[in-house]
C-alpha cells in the first residue's frame, strides 16, 4: 500500500530486494515498486546500502539524481528495534529524509520502552494512530 501511495503522490518508490517476492493484493512488491534498480548515487556506499534495507522508500528529485524523501519501516513482529535502528541510521546519515515507523497502536508502549536511551530524543515525536 505504501508503494502505491508513493506512486500516486508522484514519487519513485522502492522496497528491499529481500522483500521483492512478497505480495500485496496478489502482486509481487517488485511489480508495485516504480524503481526496478535501487538508486546508488545519492550518498556514500555505506549509507546507500543501509538505506536499501528500509522497508519502503519514496524518492524525489531529478530522474538521474533521486534522493530518499520519505522512509517507512513497517513493523508487525515483536522486534521493532531493528526497523527503528535503520531509521535512526538514516537520520544520522545527514539525509533529509522524513522517517516513519508503522505499527499497531497497541505496540507503541512496547516500542517506547524497548527503544532505550539511543532513541530517547525521538520519544516526544512518537505517536500512535489507529488505522
Amino acid at each position: 500500500m505504501l508503494l502505491e501511495l508513493g506512486r500516486i503522490y508522484g514519487y519513485e518508490t522502492s522496497a528491499p530486494v529481500y522483500d521483492a517476492k512478497k505480495k500485496f493484493l496478489n502482486r509481487h512488491l517488485e511489480e508495485v515498486a516504480t524503481l526496478k534498480e535501487y538508486p546508488s548515487n545519492f550518498s556514500y556506499p555505506k549509507i546507500v546500502n543501509m538505506a536499501g534495507l528500509i522497508d519502503v522508500l519514496w524518492f524525489g528529485g531529478d530522474t538521474d539524481a533521486l534522493v530518499p524523501e520519505f522512509a517507512f519501516e513497517v513493523e508487525h513482529t515483536t522486534d521493532v528495534t531493528k526497523g527503528l535502528g535503520r531509521l535512526h541510521d538514516q537520520h544520522k546519515s545527514g539525509q533529509r529524509t522524513r522517517l516513519f515507523i508503522i505499527l499497531p497502536v497497541d505496540k507503541m508502549a512496547s516500542l517506547i520502552k524497548r527503544s532505550g536511551a539511543v532513541f530517547s530524543g525521538y520519544k516526544r515525536d512518537l505517536q500512535g494512530k489507529e488505522l
